[in-house]
């Protein structure tokens, strides 16, 4: 017990912070957030990790002195990595590519481009289970960008401020 207290007062005394970690002085209170439906799961992910950060998406455009994000376009892309003595794909190679744009109140453009890599093995045994686990992937990739999104978010915010 005392050991765990010691380290508790010198890694708190020594200035130490858990990677990620921004003062709320410095945090996004609203965000403005275009989009086309065309990017539903997106937004969803985009959605949840601004809930998670307490970042609040306003709907009225005229509202000044707010940051918009744009998204710009997702595209979902599948390559082959290796194939089989026979022919047959063993291995493919998910891209998930995000463009969008930060707008700053001054009008000021930040361009983002989010470049999402995942690879996932065919097994032809299963072949019931392949669409499944490509869509639980497909999620997992999205919600990494969504992550990387937010967190850019909050470093060009903190840096402006």
């Amino acid at each position: 017990m005392l050991l765990f207290l010691l380290v508790v007062f010198f890694s708190t005394s020594c200035g130490f912070h858990l990677r990620g970690y921004m003062q709320d002085s410095k945090k996004i209170k609203m965000l403005i957030l275009n989009y086309s439906d065309y990017y539903e799961s997106l937004i969803h992910s985009l959605n949840e990790q601004l809930y998670l950060n307490n970042i609040y998406i306003v709907e009225n455009m005229k509202v000044n002195n707010i940051l918009s994000l744009r998204i710009i376009s997702s595209n979902e892309n599948q390559e082959t990595i290796s194939i089989l003595k026979n022919g047959k794909t063993a291995e493919y190679q998910m891209i998930l590519n995000i463009k969008a744009e930060i707008i700053f109140p001054n009008n000021h453009v930040y361009p983002l481009s989010i470049i999402i890599f995942h690879s996932f093995f065919n097994n032809s045994l299963n072949i019931l289970s392949h669409d499944s686990e490509k869509e639980m992937i497909r999620q997992e990739m999205y919600s990494q960008a969504a992550k990387k999104i937010v967190n850019i978010l909050l470093i060009i915010y903190s840096k402006i401020t």
